[in-house]
Protein backbone atom coordinates (compact mmCIF):
# COMPACT_ATOMS: atom_id res chain seq x y z
CA UNK A 1 0.00 0.00 0.00
CA UNK A 2 1.28 3.61 -0.81
CA UNK A 3 1.69 5.49 2.49
CA UNK A 4 2.50 9.62 1.53
CA UNK A 5 2.76 12.00 5.17
CA UNK A 6 0.67 15.16 4.97
CA UNK A 7 0.18 18.01 7.10
CA UNK A 8 -2.87 18.95 7.93
CA UNK A 9 -3.02 22.52 7.63
CA UNK A 10 -6.85 22.94 7.84
CA UNK A 11 -7.14 25.49 5.22
CA UNK A 12 -10.97 24.96 6.24
CA UNK A 13 -10.17 27.68 8.46
CA UNK A 14 -9.89 30.25 5.81
CA UNK A 15 -13.83 29.89 4.93
CA UNK A 16 -15.04 30.54 8.80
CA UNK A 17 -14.87 27.54 10.49
CA UNK A 18 -12.95 26.56 13.84
CA UNK A 19 -10.69 24.02 15.76
CA UNK A 20 -13.43 22.77 17.63
CA UNK A 21 -16.07 22.54 14.59
CA UNK A 22 -13.60 19.32 13.75
CA UNK A 23 -13.10 18.09 17.16
CA UNK A 24 -15.30 15.72 19.07
CA UNK A 25 -14.54 15.07 22.57
CA UNK A 26 -11.18 15.89 22.05
CA UNK A 27 -10.66 13.35 19.03
CA UNK A 28 -9.67 15.25 15.57
CA UNK A 29 -11.88 13.92 12.90
CA UNK A 30 -11.73 14.50 8.92
CA UNK A 31 -13.54 12.53 6.16
CA UNK A 32 -15.54 10.22 8.70
CA UNK A 33 -12.19 8.95 10.21
CA UNK A 34 -10.51 9.24 13.53
CA UNK A 35 -7.03 10.91 12.98
CA UNK A 36 -5.75 11.41 16.15
CA UNK A 37 -6.17 12.58 20.08
CA UNK A 38 -5.48 16.08 20.35
CA UNK A 39 -3.85 17.31 23.30
CA UNK A 40 -6.23 20.84 23.38
CA UNK A 41 -9.11 20.75 21.54
CA UNK A 42 -9.75 24.55 21.69
CA UNK A 43 -6.05 25.19 20.51
CA UNK A 44 -5.98 25.44 16.40
CA UNK A 45 -2.28 25.56 16.56
CA UNK A 46 -2.24 22.51 18.42
CA UNK A 47 -4.63 21.09 16.14
CA UNK A 48 -3.15 22.23 12.76
CA UNK A 49 0.93 21.97 13.44
CA UNK A 50 0.95 17.99 13.42
CA UNK A 51 2.07 15.45 11.23
CA UNK A 52 0.08 12.23 10.49
CA UNK A 53 0.57 9.78 8.14
CA UNK A 54 -2.17 8.23 5.74
CA UNK A 55 -3.01 6.04 2.48
CA UNK A 56 -3.43 8.17 -0.83
CA UNK A 57 -7.34 6.96 -0.56
CA UNK A 58 -7.45 8.47 2.99
CA UNK A 59 -6.48 11.11 1.88
CA UNK A 60 -8.71 11.48 -1.07
CA UNK A 61 -11.13 10.58 1.58
CA UNK A 62 -10.34 13.79 4.07
CA UNK A 63 -9.79 16.19 0.80
CA UNK A 64 -13.09 15.13 -0.69
CA UNK A 65 -14.90 16.03 2.95
CA UNK A 66 -13.03 19.08 3.19
CA UNK A 67 -14.34 20.56 -0.36
CA UNK A 68 -17.88 19.40 0.67
CA UNK A 69 -17.41 21.43 3.60
CA UNK A 70 -16.41 24.55 1.87
CA UNK A 71 -18.73 23.96 -1.03
CA UNK A 72 -21.20 24.05 1.84
CA UNK A 73 -20.32 27.19 3.58
CA UNK A 74 -19.96 28.71 -0.35
CA UNK A 75 -23.88 27.76 -0.90
CA UNK A 76 -24.64 29.10 2.46
CA UNK A 77 -26.37 32.26 1.40
CA UNK A 78 -28.02 31.04 -1.86
CA UNK A 79 -31.75 29.52 -1.44
CA UNK A 80 -31.78 25.84 -2.18
CA UNK A 81 -33.69 26.64 -5.75
CA UNK A 82 -33.89 29.44 -7.99
CA UNK A 83 -37.43 30.46 -9.31
CA UNK A 84 -37.09 30.02 -13.07
CA UNK A 85 -37.61 33.31 -14.90
CA UNK A 86 -38.33 33.63 -18.82
CA UNK A 87 -37.25 36.64 -21.14
CA UNK A 88 -38.94 38.18 -23.85
CA UNK A 89 -36.92 39.96 -27.12
CA UNK A 90 -39.08 41.54 -28.90
CA UNK A 91 -38.24 43.57 -32.33
CA UNK A 92 -40.75 46.61 -32.99
CA UNK A 93 -40.60 50.00 -34.05
CA UNK A 94 -43.23 52.97 -33.93
CA UNK A 95 -43.43 53.16 -37.73
CA UNK A 96 -44.74 49.37 -37.31
CA UNK A 97 -48.48 49.58 -37.51
CA UNK A 98 -48.47 45.26 -36.01
CA UNK A 99 -46.79 45.65 -33.46
CA UNK A 100 -49.01 46.45 -30.74
CA UNK A 101 -49.97 42.98 -30.99
CA UNK A 102 -47.10 42.01 -29.01
CA UNK A 103 -47.25 45.42 -27.00
CA UNK A 104 -50.78 43.98 -25.95
CA UNK A 105 -50.16 40.30 -25.81
CA UNK A 106 -47.19 40.79 -23.04
CA UNK A 107 -49.61 43.24 -20.92
CA UNK A 108 -51.88 39.65 -21.25
CA UNK A 109 -48.71 38.06 -19.75
CA UNK A 110 -48.02 40.23 -17.72
CA UNK A 111 -51.44 40.32 -15.71
CA UNK A 112 -50.51 36.42 -15.03
CA UNK A 113 -46.78 36.11 -14.16
CA UNK A 114 -43.98 38.69 -12.86
CA UNK A 115 -41.53 36.63 -13.65
CA UNK A 116 -41.67 36.49 -17.34
CA UNK A 117 -39.78 40.00 -18.56
CA UNK A 118 -39.10 41.68 -21.48
CA UNK A 119 -36.54 43.99 -23.77
CA UNK A 120 -37.72 45.74 -26.44
CA UNK A 121 -35.89 46.40 -29.20
CA UNK A 122 -36.55 49.38 -31.66
CA UNK A 123 -35.97 50.06 -35.29
CA UNK A 124 -36.03 52.93 -37.10
CA UNK A 125 -37.33 55.15 -34.57
CA UNK A 126 -35.87 57.33 -31.87
CA UNK A 127 -35.04 55.15 -29.37
CA UNK A 128 -33.14 53.04 -31.87
CA UNK A 129 -29.54 52.42 -31.17
CA UNK A 130 -26.05 50.70 -31.69
CA UNK A 131 -27.22 47.67 -28.98
CA UNK A 132 -30.66 47.19 -30.93
CA UNK A 133 -28.99 47.34 -34.12
CA UNK A 134 -26.51 44.43 -32.84
CA UNK A 135 -29.31 41.87 -31.55
CA UNK A 136 -31.65 42.68 -34.48
CA UNK A 137 -28.26 41.72 -36.82
CA UNK A 138 -27.65 38.43 -34.39
CA UNK A 139 -30.83 37.28 -34.68
CA UNK A 140 -31.29 37.79 -38.49
CA UNK A 141 -34.69 40.27 -38.12
CA UNK A 142 -36.69 40.92 -41.14
CA UNK A 143 -39.89 41.12 -39.94
CA UNK A 144 -41.41 43.69 -37.49
CA UNK A 145 -43.41 42.59 -34.98
CA UNK A 146 -40.99 39.38 -34.07
CA UNK A 147 -40.44 38.17 -30.95
CA UNK A 148 -38.47 35.69 -29.49
CA UNK A 149 -38.79 33.81 -25.99
CA UNK A 150 -35.73 32.44 -23.98
CA UNK A 151 -33.23 33.75 -26.97
CA UNK A 152 -34.42 30.26 -28.39
CA UNK A 153 -37.39 30.44 -30.28
CA UNK A 154 -40.38 32.63 -31.58
CA UNK A 155 -43.68 33.52 -29.71
CA UNK A 156 -45.92 32.19 -32.19
CA UNK A 157 -48.34 35.17 -33.79
CA UNK A 158 -50.94 36.25 -33.00
CA UNK A 159 -49.34 36.52 -29.85
CA UNK A 160 -52.15 37.44 -27.83
CA UNK A 161 -53.89 34.06 -28.75
CA UNK A 162 -50.16 32.47 -27.78
CA UNK A 163 -49.68 33.65 -24.09
CA UNK A 164 -49.84 30.53 -22.43
CA UNK A 165 -45.90 29.92 -24.63
CA UNK A 166 -44.81 32.57 -22.56
CA UNK A 167 -45.74 31.61 -19.44
CA UNK A 168 -44.82 28.39 -19.60
CA UNK A 169 -41.46 29.35 -19.89
CA UNK A 170 -41.14 30.60 -16.67
CA UNK A 171 -42.39 27.30 -14.53
CA UNK A 172 -40.71 25.47 -11.92
CA UNK A 173 -36.95 26.12 -10.56
CA UNK A 174 -33.13 25.81 -11.52
CA UNK A 175 -30.31 26.18 -9.81
CA UNK A 176 -28.53 29.13 -11.08
CA UNK A 177 -29.97 32.87 -10.54
CA UNK A 178 -29.26 35.82 -10.05
CA UNK A 179 -29.47 39.13 -7.87
CA UNK A 180 -28.84 42.83 -9.00
CA UNK A 181 -28.19 45.76 -6.72
CA UNK A 182 -28.13 49.73 -8.53
CA UNK A 183 -27.56 53.05 -6.99
CA UNK A 184 -28.57 55.98 -9.49
CA UNK A 185 -26.98 59.37 -8.76
CA UNK A 186 -28.31 62.21 -11.50
CA UNK A 187 -27.73 59.98 -14.38
CA UNK A 188 -24.56 57.92 -13.37
CA UNK A 189 -25.71 54.19 -12.95
CA UNK A 190 -23.85 52.26 -10.43
CA UNK A 191 -24.55 48.37 -11.14
CA UNK A 192 -24.10 45.51 -9.16
CA UNK A 193 -25.21 41.92 -10.40
CA UNK A 194 -24.29 38.84 -8.29
CA UNK A 195 -24.74 35.67 -9.85
CA UNK A 196 -24.89 32.49 -7.70
CA UNK A 197 -24.43 28.70 -8.50
CA UNK A 198 -25.84 25.74 -6.99
CA UNK A 199 -23.63 23.39 -8.83
CA UNK A 200 -20.63 23.94 -11.15
CA UNK A 201 -21.08 24.81 -14.39
CA UNK A 202 -19.48 25.73 -18.06
CA UNK A 203 -19.64 28.04 -21.27
CA UNK A 204 -22.04 29.70 -19.62
CA UNK A 205 -22.29 33.77 -20.26
CA UNK A 206 -23.69 37.00 -18.83
CA UNK A 207 -25.72 39.56 -20.09
CA UNK A 208 -26.28 43.10 -18.34
CA UNK A 209 -28.80 45.65 -19.65
CA UNK A 210 -30.53 48.77 -18.61
CA UNK A 211 -33.88 49.44 -20.45
CA UNK A 212 -35.92 52.52 -19.98
CA UNK A 213 -39.60 52.44 -19.17
CA UNK A 214 -42.45 55.22 -19.59
CA UNK A 215 -41.06 56.79 -22.88
CA UNK A 216 -44.35 58.18 -24.68
CA UNK A 217 -44.18 58.19 -28.55
CA UNK A 218 -46.74 57.89 -31.33
CA UNK A 219 -47.28 54.03 -32.58
CA UNK A 220 -48.59 53.61 -35.98
CA UNK A 221 -51.76 50.61 -35.36
CA UNK A 222 -53.96 48.52 -37.69
CA UNK A 223 -54.42 46.48 -34.47
CA UNK A 224 -57.99 46.21 -32.88
CA UNK A 225 -55.97 46.94 -29.49
CA UNK A 226 -55.58 50.61 -27.83
CA UNK A 227 -59.05 51.74 -29.42
CA UNK A 228 -58.03 50.78 -32.57
CA UNK A 229 -56.97 53.78 -33.49
CA UNK A 230 -54.23 54.60 -36.14
CA UNK A 231 -52.44 56.36 -34.67
CA UNK A 232 -51.95 56.34 -30.83
CA UNK A 233 -50.66 59.39 -29.53
CA UNK A 234 -48.50 59.07 -27.15
CA UNK A 235 -48.52 55.21 -26.81
CA UNK A 236 -46.46 53.94 -23.59
CA UNK A 237 -42.96 52.35 -24.58
CA UNK A 238 -42.00 50.52 -21.66
CA UNK A 239 -38.42 48.05 -21.34
CA UNK A 240 -37.00 50.32 -24.24
CA UNK A 241 -33.03 48.55 -24.75
CA UNK A 242 -30.65 51.79 -24.43
CA UNK A 243 -27.34 50.38 -23.05
CA UNK A 244 -25.74 46.82 -22.63
CA UNK A 245 -22.94 46.67 -19.50
CA UNK A 246 -22.01 43.21 -21.62
CA UNK A 247 -21.68 42.07 -25.22
CA UNK A 248 -25.36 41.78 -26.32
CA UNK A 249 -24.69 38.30 -26.75
CA UNK A 250 -23.22 37.69 -23.19
CA UNK A 251 -20.08 38.19 -22.32
CA UNK A 252 -18.03 34.43 -20.43
CA UNK A 253 -18.57 34.31 -16.64
CA UNK A 254 -17.43 32.50 -13.87
CA UNK A 255 -19.82 29.63 -13.07
CA UNK A 256 -18.68 27.53 -10.43
CA UNK A 257 -20.41 26.56 -7.11
CA UNK A 258 -21.16 29.63 -4.78
CA UNK A 259 -21.64 33.42 -5.71
CA UNK A 260 -19.94 35.43 -8.05
CA UNK A 261 -20.38 39.26 -8.03
CA UNK A 262 -19.76 41.60 -11.29
CA UNK A 263 -20.03 45.53 -11.13
CA UNK A 264 -20.67 48.38 -13.56
CA UNK A 265 -21.20 52.03 -14.51
CA UNK A 266 -22.29 54.13 -17.01
CA UNK A 267 -23.71 57.39 -17.62
CA UNK A 268 -27.00 57.38 -18.65
CA UNK A 269 -27.15 60.63 -20.82
CA UNK A 270 -24.76 59.48 -23.15
CA UNK A 271 -26.53 56.80 -23.86
CA UNK A 272 -29.83 58.30 -25.12
CA UNK A 273 -31.60 58.15 -21.69
CA UNK A 274 -34.52 60.22 -21.28
CA UNK A 275 -35.50 59.42 -17.27
CA UNK A 276 -32.52 58.02 -15.90
CA UNK A 277 -34.88 56.94 -12.78
CA UNK A 278 -37.06 55.17 -14.93
CA UNK A 279 -34.56 52.59 -15.90
CA UNK A 280 -33.98 49.26 -14.55
CA UNK A 281 -31.64 46.87 -15.48
CA UNK A 282 -32.22 43.43 -16.82
CA UNK A 283 -29.46 40.34 -15.89
CA UNK A 284 -29.75 37.27 -17.60
CA UNK A 285 -27.50 33.55 -17.76
CA UNK A 286 -27.42 32.01 -20.83
CA UNK A 287 -25.25 28.64 -21.84
CA UNK A 288 -22.96 28.26 -24.48
CA UNK A 289 -25.76 27.94 -27.45
CA UNK A 290 -27.03 31.68 -26.08
CA UNK A 291 -30.41 29.85 -24.84
CA UNK A 292 -31.57 31.75 -21.33
CA UNK A 293 -31.24 29.71 -18.70
CA UNK A 294 -32.22 32.26 -15.73
CA UNK A 295 -32.76 35.88 -15.72
CA UNK A 296 -33.19 38.72 -13.31
CA UNK A 297 -35.23 42.41 -13.61
CA UNK A 298 -35.17 45.09 -11.11
CA UNK A 299 -35.84 48.85 -10.93
CA UNK A 300 -32.97 51.40 -10.64
CA UNK A 301 -32.26 51.98 -6.45
CA UNK A 302 -34.01 48.79 -5.75
CA UNK A 303 -32.68 45.40 -4.95
CA UNK A 304 -33.97 42.76 -5.99
CA UNK A 305 -32.48 39.36 -4.21
CA UNK A 306 -32.01 35.63 -4.82
CA UNK A 307 -35.44 34.28 -5.31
Amino acid sequence: MIRILITITFTIFFYGMHAQEVVIDGDLKMGGKQIKEVADPSDAQDVATKNYTYSKAEVDEIVAEMQNQINVLKIANLPQQFTKKAVIDNFTGTWCPYCPNTAYAYELVAAQSNKVFRVEVHNGDPMTNVFATQLEEAFNITGWPTSYINRSYVWTFPQANNVDQALNAAQGTTNLGLAIASTLTGAQLQIKVTSGFLENKTNLKLVVLVLENQILNNQENYTPHYGGEPIISNFEHNDVLRYAATNILGDPTPSTIGEHKHYYNVALDAYGVLQPSKTAILAMLLNENGVLLNAQYAAVNQTQNFD
